[in-house]
């Protein structure tokens, strides 16, 4: 069989008609899971480097897959009983005190997690796919 790809719609939509909506929902879904542990991973790694009480790094949570803008994703948030949702943007964007820029050490870590393991993310998404559908 072959398959032609023009694009990421032709090609989901070729997934879906092959081995159902339901089937490949479920299949993307567990891979955005093990993507997002790897994730969730790294960015713990990565805000060991700075932590004080290590609430921020305890207070990571994934959402389950869903639909984000038209692509199926998942969020990382905060959410804990210290409340660090407040704090983390202040971490990652610096903040302004007496009209001098603060950058403190967790400056735009997320940012750079994010970057350092995109590859490494979309690679898991990808081999459990193939694992999976095929």
């Amino acid at each position: 069989m072959t398959v032609e790809i023009k694009g990421v719609q032709q090609l989901v939509n070729q997934l879906e008609k092959k081995f159902g909506v339901e089937n490949t929902k479920r299949v993307n879904d567990q891979a955005l899971k093990k993507a997002g542990a790897y994730f969730e991973k790294e960015l713990s790694s990565a805000f060991e480097t700075f932590k004080d009480t290590g609430a921020s790094k305890d207070e990571i949570q994934l959402s389950e897959p869903m639909m984000i803008q038209g692509v199926r994703g998942i969020k990382v948030y905060w959410e804990g009983p210290m409340d660090r949702y407040r704090l983390i943007h202040l971490n990652e964007w610096g903040y302004t005190r007496n009209g001098i820029k603060q950058t403190p050490k967790g400056h735009a870590v997320i940012a750079k997690t994010l970057k350092n393991s995109e590859k490494v993310y979309r690679n898991i998404v990808k081999d459990e796919i193939r694992k999976n559908l095929i």
